[in-house]
């Protein structure tokens, strides 16, 4: 008896898929004579074709020209949005965290523990989204939230620490200099405002809500145990975000790494001059792109926790 191939039953809605099976007319042999397309839009009723046909011949990226072509005017004449589905794990996530979590609402207790609201307004624009790139972007906004905090408690220590130390005085002019040159590090004056440094913020933000990066580790071979090895070995291609090494006996080297590797990844989907060797495309560097949500994912998970308080 032949059965429905495993990415559909464990990634579509169960029911719809049972309903193409039920269909009398359509013995199961058939079903898989037809091509995966013809099944997927019929058990996901939004899924849409476009079929271009030209008189002449034409390269492909050609008519990968007329498609977007065709894309715009649809959108800009109807505000009908059309979403290109280039790879198959953009549509069934071949790692699905719910399948390692309570997946059925019966099962979901009472909370033990209480959020910060707007990170989870963050959070769960971040799980609802479509669109990867922003779901990226949700869940870094919830380590953007305390960016400015914690990188102010970090001067402020570090001031403390220079004015208790015992050979400091107020009175030596070199000693306020020093004092004053820590802070001028750590700020630049743009705009009639300081700013932060945004990538030794992210660290501390790492630094502050994943003090042990074993459960990191552990909750990535969680996921898929394949996903660590992949960030050791490969950079972010359209960003050149840092490899990371998670087995590394050098803690601050993985910090640093993991902080550049989201940092830059960030940069690359929020700025998009034509003039930079490396940006985002979307839905060309959204396969690219796949495999940072989990890390991104997981990264705003373990802020949220650790922010929050036991009722």
């Amino acid at each position: 008896q032949t059965s429905a191939p495993s990415f559909l039953r464990g990634g579509i809605i169960g029911h719809r898929l049972r309903r193409v099976y039920s269909q009398t007319e359509i013995s199961q042999t058939e079903l898989f004579d037809r091509s995966i397309l013809s099944i997927l839009k019929e058990v996901v009723p939004r899924i849409e074709t476009i079929q271009i046909s030209s008189k002449t011949n034409l390269e492909l990226n050609q008519f990968e020209n007329l498609l977007y072509a065709f894309i715009f005017n649809l959108g800009y004449n109807t505000d009908f949005s059309v979403m290109p589905l280039r790879f198959l794990d953009e549509f069934v996530q071949t790692f699905r965290i719910n399948r390692i979590r309570k997946s059925r609402t019966s099962d979901i207790e009472a909370p033990k523990r209480i959020y910060s609201n707007e990170l989870i307004l963050h959070y769960q624009k971040g799980i609802s989204s479509e669109s990867i790139d922003h779901q990226f972007l949700s869940f870094y906004h919830v380590l953007e939230h305390f960016y400015e905090k914690i990188y102010n408690d970090d001067i402020i220590s570090r001031v403390k620490s220079e004015i208790t130390k015992p050979n400091f005085s107020y009175k030596r002019t070199t000693d306020l200099n020093n004092l004053i040159g820590i802070i001028q590090s750590r700020l630049r004056y743009k705009n009639e405002e300081f700013q932060i440094n945004e990538l030794e913020a992210v660290e501390l933000v790492l630094r502050r809500f994943i003090p042990d990066l074993n459960e990191l580790n552990q909750a990535l071979d969680q996921i898929n145990p394949n996903l660590a090895e992949y960030y050791r070995i490969q950079s972010v291609p359209f960003s050149n975000g840092n490899k990371v090494n998670f087995s590394s006996n050098s803690e601050d080297e993985i910090y640093r790494n993991l902080a550049k590797r989201v940092y830059l990844t960030r940069n690359c989907i929020v700025h998009s001059k034509e003039s930079q060797k490396v940006k985002f495309t979307p839905f060309k560097d959204d396969k690219d792109l796949l495999n940072e949500i989990y890390l991104m994912r997981l990264l705003a998970e373990f802020v949220i926790l650790n922010d929050s308080k036991e009722l």
